[in-house]
């Protein structure tokens, strides 16, 4: 007739033994019917994207914070990725690990973010292992997503027969922009690039892709806060 519960008039109260007693009975049978139903499904999937985020924000913390611990944090998820979310052999990153496998060739939005993930691990802890995987990934990145006439990214590949058309977008929304992300990366790339010519390559890329959109961009500037963030830094 009712969900049980304490009442709050009784929730500092000191129970009495009996109380107690009673109070551990009724849970017990309250959790043998409970586990004799469906459980709710549970979402432990582990996103690449989500965790490429997730670099970033512990390599820029072990720098801030002076501490080496957090960068060991962001390694270990780098290993994680690499042994479980990456093929090397076939050089394909996968989206998602779950139930001990993984699954769906990555977006633009994991490459995007696993690359800026591993360029701020490398800035942290300057090992040059991670930027040039950083490098293989835009490669493959580029491969896969680059639209050569514009210079800005597709946010899905063309392998995706699921979709209808393929989009391109500069807009924020619950997450900043892919394209804006790929910008930011590239900006990244091109200060970090000792190459003269890897390094103008790099600063070109970003200019085209940023002129792709200026006019989007100048019709709703609040909506593409990213790009315009990024592009202020890199001035």
């Amino acid at each position: 007739l009712n969900i049980f519960y304490i009442d709050e008039a009784y929730r500092d109260d000191t129970l009495t033994q009996q109380q107690d007693e009673l109070l551990q009975s009724v849970r017990k049978k309250l959790n043998k019917i409970r586990s004799s139903r469906p459980r709710p499904h549970l979402d432990d999937k582990v996103i690449t994207a989500w965790n490429g985020m997730m670099l970033v924000a512990f390599a820029k913390a072990s720098v801030t914070f002076d501490d080496p611990a957090l960068l060991d944090e962001a390694l270990h998820t780098i290993s994680f990725i690499k042994k479980d979310l990456y093929d090397a052999k076939n050089k394909k990153l996968y989206r998602q690990y779950r139930a001990q496998k993984s699954s769906t060739e990555a977006t633009l939005a994991d490459y995007a973010w696993l690359i800026s993930g591993l360029l701020e691990v490398y800035q942290a802890g300057k090992d040059i292992q991670w930027l040039n995987w950083a490098i293989e990934l835009h490669e493959i990145q580029n491969a896969l997503f680059l639209d050569e006439v514009s210079g800005a990214y597709y946010e899905s590949s063309a392998n995706d027969t699921n979709l209808l058309f393929r989009s391109k977008s500069i807009y924020d929304a619950a997450l900043p922009s892919e394209n804006a992300i790929a910008l930011s990366n590239l900006r990244t790339l091109s200060v970090l690039s000792e190459i003269p010519p890897q390094k103008n390559a790099y600063s070109s890329h970003a200019d085209k892709l940023v002129s792709s959109f200026s006019t989007v961009v100048n019709q709703n500037p609040a909506a593409a806060s990213m790009l315009l963030a990024v592009e202020t830094k890199s001035k």
